[in-house]
């Protein structure tokens, strides 16, 4: 099974702070709410940078935007709607993914296809299982095997391995019996099966493990260097966290130590910093394993566009620069990072998005939203 690590969220600052946001924390000043569209108070809908209600509060779910499209939920069925709401997939499906490459996955009963944008199937369903197109082709499962398609819905790769990923740079992972190897797009093994667990590849290694131990591997199968170690995260920006007696470093792409192991948590690298855990505190390293902003937060997000959101010992959320100043005042009980501009912060139980000067944008008045995708975020109006 493919290991999962936190995802950090995004985050954004403007190209230059005012003297004022240089000299001292910003503290939040607020702009007036946007009335709500009428609707259940348990549904959604989306609004703009602004506030606006461009999509009025009408469906049970809306999920984030993949090419201008987004999943939506009615009752127990799935459609899809246009940026400006218009419903172009009507709800009539039991389960439906975002679009990727032009087509997407939905279900009905337990069968599942791919449909194009018109909502006409390009491949009827009938598959038991299927994950979205990567690198122009799917993996689905036939009569208990997984195999790939094309976009023609003829199987490129046959149905003949017991678990699969989607292809990553120009590999896909597969399960023969209990061991991993990998496949190229012919169908032929790059690497055989050999290992127990594997992530996919990222900047040409992919991580995988023998036994207890992991390593890093090429896409000839050779082995990035002899060390091996407990745990590891896959490479971000030309280096990867690894895990060995009970304490994280990080390691270049020539398997050298770049970072000591010595951290209790680590987070791959974003924007030349990573997270690290020292003493029960979060700070930020740069790629020469030298502190940047000394451990001293309670949690910490990832550093983007030279921001990242931060908690401290008394539980509220703030922000610091890429020296570790605080940019915008700790007072949020939640805060997620800045995605196209805006940051969704919580307070009181009520979700709301700033800017990044500290302003608030739309005050605080949803019981859920997403982050801004696509100019747009998905909001709630009552019950969580």
């Amino acid at each position: 099974m493919q290991k999962k690590y936190v995802v950090s969220w995004l985050a954004v600052l403007s190209g230059v702070l005012s003297i004022l946001l240089s000299c001292a924390p910003a503290q939040v000043t607020v702009k007036s709410d946007s009335a709500a569209p009428a609707g259940r108070r348990d549904q959604w809908g989306c609004v703009d940078r602004t506030g606006t209600y461009v999509i009025a509060i009408q469906f049970d779910k809306i999920y984030p935007f993949h090419e201008g499209i987004a999943v939506v939920a009615m009752g127990d069925k799935f459609g899809y709607i246009d940026r400006t709401g218009k419903i172009i997939v009507s709800p009539q499906f039991h389960g439906a993914l975002h679009f990727s490459e032009g087509l997407a996955v939905v279900r009905l009963a337990d069968s599942r296809g791919f449909i194009d944008k018109q909502g006409i199937y390009v491949i009827n369903p009938q598959y038991e299982e299927a994950l979205s197109f990567s690198e122009f082709l799917a993996a689905v499962k036939s009569n208990g095997k997984w195999g790939f398609v094309g976009k023609d819905g003829r199987f490129a790769i046959s149905p003949q391995y017991e678990e699969v990923f989607g292809f990553s740079e120009g590999l896909a992972a597969v399960r023969v019996g209990n061991k991993w190897g990998f496949i190229d797009k012919s169908e032929k093994y790059a690497i055989n099966p050999q290992y127990d667990e594997v992530l996919s590849f990222s900047e040409g290694l992919c991580a995988v493990r023998t036994g207890t131990a992991w390593r890093f591997i090429d896409k000839e199968g050779d082995l990035l260097e002899t060390a091996s170690y407990e745990d590891v995260q896959s490479f971000s920006e030309g280096l990867a966290a690894v895990k060995t007696h009970g304490k994280w470093g990080f390691i270049n792409s020539k398997g050298e130590i770049v970072a000591i192991a010595r951290y209790e948590g680590a987070f791959s690298f974003r924007e030349n910093r990573a997270q690290v855990q020292l003493n029960g505190k979060w700070g930020y390293i740069d790629k020469k394993g030298e502190y940047v902003v000394n451990p001293r937060f309670t949690r910490a997000l990832s550093f983007s566009e030279d921001m990242a959101a931060v908690e401290q010992t008394d539980n509220k959320w703030g922000y610091i620069n890429r020296k570790g100043d605080l940019v915008i005042t700790p007072q949020f009980s939640r805060a997620l990072s800045f995605s196209e501009g805006l940051a969704q912060v919580e307070v009181a139980g009520k979700w709301g998005y700033i800017d990044k000067k500290g302003s608030y944008v739309i005050n605080p008045c949803f019981s859920e939203s997403f982050s801004f995708c696509e100019g747009l975020a998905q909001v709630k109006i009552g019950p969580q």
